[in-house]
């Protein structure tokens, strides 16, 4: 996990899809770096309050509130993000950590169902819910710190290498919302950066908590000696290090970047 810093977010940070993986690790990582109240959403509840408890274990002293959401329905996500801004006042750091795989089984044999189940979470759930933290952004005033290089808010959406390279047989649906997410991005920092909010995006590769999941131990090493030979590092990510590169677009030290997509990927999709 990300080592203790002195308060690099001293903001309100939100955490959408924070039960688990990427998600949790972030969470984890906000608060070690000094937010001033955290807002974890997840549609998962059992192992969201988990994570929660956890973070209050380590970290008194800090706010920690937990929220269930569906991304799948409008009226969840806009809830989720009016909540957290009135029970913060407002929404300094957001990741939009959403979405699902899909069934992975050949084009030919998938019907519009699995297509729209897949947009729906991964792309139109995470789209309103930047809608939404974008309206609240813009009635804050830029955060002050001591660098005087506040924003008015930082959004991150996670995206995946999916999004710059095709995929494996039966994936197109999800490579389809990832490109997706990498248009919206850059198209809703364009829209907003003279208003002092930042949008990007995280590309992360094959991350062990995502790739290797539950499967038995034998399972696990097979895959991973399959995933790491395509990885010009050699090795499968963490998902404390995407986790830091998240805390780095949204602090103070990445405030000349919007519209990006940040690729932590050990180099895969370099060769």
């Amino acid at each position: 996990m990300t080592d203790v810093m002195p308060r690099l977010l001293p903001g309100v940070g939100l955490v959408i899809g924070s039960a688990s993986g990427i998600g949790r690790s972030v969470s984890f990582a906000f608060a070690r770096v000094g937010v001033a109240g955290l807002f974890l959403a997840d549609i998962n509840m059992k192992a969201l309050e988990e994570t929660a408890n956890d973070i209050r274990r380590e970290l008194p002293d800090l706010k920690v509130v937990t929220h269930q959401v569906d991304v799948g329905n409008e009226e969840s996500c806009i809830d989720c993000v009016r909540t957290a801004a009135k029970t913060f006042g407002r929404i300094d750091y957001v990741l939009n950590n959403v979405g699902i795989g899909g069934n992975q089984i050949p084009t030919v044999e998938q019907d519009s169902a699995e297509l729209n189940k897949v947009l729906n979470l991964n792309f139109v759930g995470l789209w309103i819910c930047q809608r939404e933290q974008v309206k609240q952004m813009l009635t804050q005033e830029k955060l002050q710190i001591p660098s005087g290089r506040g924003d008015r808010g930082v959004i991150t959406n996670t995206a995946s290498i999916l999004g710059l390279v095709g995929g494996p047989v039966g994936a197109s649906p999800y490579a389809a919302s990832k490109h997706a997410i990498l248009g919206m991005t850059k198209t809703e920092a364009v829209a907003y950066s003279k208003d002092g909010i930042r949008i990007n995006s995280i590309c992360p590769g094959y991350v062990s908590t995502a790739i290797l999941g539950n499967n038995d131990p034998k399972s696990r090493a097979e895959i991973e000696s399959k995933m790491t030979s395509l990885i010009p590092m050699g090795r499968l990510g963490e998902a404390d290090e995407i986790a830091d590169s998240i805390v780095f677009l949204s602090s103070h030290m990445a405030s000349y970047i919007t519209g990006t997509a940040l690729v932590v990927d050990g180099g895969y999709t370099s060769v």
